[in-house]
């Protein structure tokens, strides 16, 4: 979708990956807490998720510096 033909519809699916994003943004504080839980598997799985959703903010900030140039 984000490589779509239509301008729509690339529109569109960063609009929903935003919305994913302010969504994963409001669980970060309960993640970090699920950290010190006192089973290993849910700190583990708590650890992941962080790691997934930081590699993945890391990797569009060049992007979105790139962005920052270009008219709107």
């Amino acid at each position: 979708m984000l490589k779509d033909s239509n301008s729509k519809v690339r529109s569109s699916a960063a609009s929903a990956l935003n919305k994913i994003c302010a969504e994963a943004k409001t669980v970060l504080p309960q993640l970090i807490v699920l950290l010190k839980d006192s089973n290993s598997n849910v700190r583990s799985s708590a650890a992941s998720a962080l790691n997934k959703i930081c590699a993945e903010a890391k990797t569009v900030v060049p992007q979105l510096v790139a962005v920052d140039k270009v008219e709107f």
